[in-house]
């Protein structure tokens, strides 16, 4: 079957909205459309002003024409599936929640609540050693200037800073609960290291003696943030996978 032609939609931006900018009008006189939609819209030169593509934060002065064509959103949904893009990464053998855009504008939306650090992100850390309070780690991270493979808290490296809670102690390790305020390499990791409570079973950072487990033990427990289409706030949360949960049942018997 043929794909469906584009909807067109003729508008005259009104007095009443003068001063707004176009995504924002759009929005007002198109409100069977989600934001999101109309922003890629927009984006990809189905929107015009008096003949002229235009950038979403065009200001209107009122009495413009804008021709609006509405993409089949199949053919859309198609097109942003093909550009789906990481937001933020996982260290490898770190388990839990990872966030995938299915578009570019909810893309850029994303990064930018990670950039502006409004994100939410916490994680469980499975350390060494007995901790009894909470704490926050605050130490730049760069590039170990020896073993190039490795992040080390360095002068002159990126600002970074951990907070962590205790959830349950162990005989002999804690659980903790980490909040990251920034999203380093290996952060988490370096630094729980840093105050010589490295993860159970890491291979870079974990320090002499046997590992416990055979990956880092550490989760992508919870993320927060503001959907990009809906601008409400969401929640999720991933439980613990078999080998995390076994770990802690064969500990603290």
């Amino acid at each position: 079957m043929p794909p469906r032609a584009p909807r067109a939609v003729s508008l005259v931006i009104p007095l009443e909205m003068a001063g707004l900018r176009l995504d924002q009008a759009l929005a007002k006189l198109l409100p069977g459309e989600s934001r999101s939609r109309l922003a890629r819209l927009i984006e990809s030169g189905h929107v015009t002003v008096d003949g002229r593509a235009a950038a979403a934060r065009l200001k209107l002065r009122s009495g413009e024409a804008v021709d609006v064509a509405l993409v089949p959103r199949e053919s859309e949904a198609a097109k942003h599936l093909a550009r789906a893009g990481i937001v933020h990464r996982l260290d490898k053998d770190t388990s839990g929640l990872l966030v995938v855009a299915r578009n570019e504008p909810a893309q850029a939306s994303l990064v930018r609540q990670l950039q502006a650090r409004t994100m939410k992100r916490t994680y469980l850390a499975l350390v060494r050693g007995r901790l009894d309070a909470a704490g926050t780690v605050e130490a730049p991270i760069g590039r170990h200037p020896v073993q190039r493979t490795k992040m080390a808290i360095v002068r002159g490296g990126k600002p970074a800073v951990t907070h962590y809670r205790v959830k349950e102690q162990l005989p002999h390790h804690t659980l903790l609960e980490c909040d990251l305020e920034t999203g380093r390499t290996h952060q988490i990791r370096v630094h729980l290291a840093s105050i010589k409570h490295p993860l159970e079973g890491d291979p870079a950072y974990g320090g002499k003696g046997p590992q416990r487990f055979p990956r880092q033990a550490l989760h992508a427990w919870k993320l927060a943030f503001v959907h990009p289409s809906t601008d409400e706030p969401v929640k999720f949360e991933s439980k613990l996978p078999a080998d995390f949960r076994k770990l802690l049942s064969e500990l603290r018997a």
